[in-house]
This record gives structure tokens, C-alpha cells and sequence, in this order.
């Protein structure tokens, strides 16, 4: 991984209980875990082939800090991303 990939990799705060994330970025994908008021590793963010939730369309593509296979979460549980996560690029 070069210097300028690890530079895009932001920390988001999810604000909510039982927040899902998703296999891919629509709400009728499966659930690969639930989470509650936590902080998770951010790569990108999407509004392409996606679903909205509470009328934002975008979604992050995220890891639990300990590690996980990627997910999408809705941004409309990100705290601050209003529609978009701020200095985070699309995927």
C-alpha cells in the first residue's frame, strides 16, 4: 500500500444503535453486521446503484477498526456527512 492510499483512510463516528452494515451500498442487500454508536475505518463513498435512506443516497464502504471484511453504510448514520463524509473520495 503506498503512502497516498493509506492517507485517504479516514476514522467516521456512526451515530445510531443497531446500525447495519451491508454487503453493498442498497438496503436490500444482506446485513454482515450490526453496529452501535462506533467508530470504523472509511475508504470511499458512492451515490451510484444505491438506495436512500432518510433521502441520502450516499454511502461509505468501511471496516471495523479491529478488522473486518469491507461494508456500506448508509452516510445518513455517519456523523458530519451532510449529504457526503467531508475529504473522503468517491469509490
Amino acid at each position: 500500500m503506498s503512502d497516498r492510499s493509506a492517507t485517504r483512510v479516514r476514522k467516521i463516528r456512526i451515530k445510531g444503535t443497531q446500525v447495519a452494515l451491508r454487503e453493498c451500498p442498497r438496503k436490500s442487500c444482506g446485513v454482515a453486521i450490526r453496529v452501535s454508536n462506533a467508530t470504523l475505518r472509511a475508504y470511499c463513498q458512492t451515490n451510484r446503484h444505491t438506495s436512500k435512506v432518510s433521502g441520502n443516497k450516499w454511502w461509505t464502504k468501511v471496516t471495523l477498526l479491529s478488522g473486518s471484511d469491507p461494508a456500506w453504510v448508509s452516510n445518513h448514520y455517519v456523523r458530519g456527512a451532510a449529504p457526503k463524509v467531508p475529504h473522503l473520495p468517491s469509490c
